[in-house]
C-alpha cells in the first residue's frame, strides 16, 4: 500500500494546509505518536471535529496523510522546506 491522504477544505480559505499523520513504519527510540498511532490520532481528531460540530469552524485546510515509509516522510519535508519540487514515487 503507498501513500494516502485526506483533505478538509474551508470554504474560502487560501491558507497554507495544515499537516498531520505519520508513516506505518515505527523506528526504534521514536516519539509517543510513532507510526500507525499517529495516523490513528490524526484520524480521530478529525472525526471528534466533525461529530462536535467544529469541522466547518476551520479557517485552515487539513490534511491527514499516511506514509508507507519514514523515506517518504523526509522527502515530504525537503519538498515543504525548501519549496522544491519533489517526485514521490509511490511503493
Amino acid at each position: 500500500m503507498g501513500n494516502i491522504h485526506g483533505r478538509f477544505e474551508p470554504s474560502n480559505s487560501t491558507d497554507k494546509a495544515l499537516l498531520i499523520g505519520s508513516h506505518m513504519d515505527t523506528v526504534i527510540d521514536a516519539g509517543m505518536y510513532d507510526g500507525a498511532l499517529g495516523i490513528i490520532c490524526s484520524i480521530s481528531a478529525m472525526k471528534v471535529l466533525r461529530v462536535t460540530g467544529k469541522l466547518q469552524r476551520l479557517t485552515r485546510p487539513v490534511e491527514v496523510r499516511k506514509f508507507s515509509s519514514v523515506s517518504r516522510l523526509i522527502l515530504l519535508f525537503f519538498q515543504l522546506k525548501f519549496n522544491s519540487v519533489v517526485t514521490m514515487l509511490s511503493a
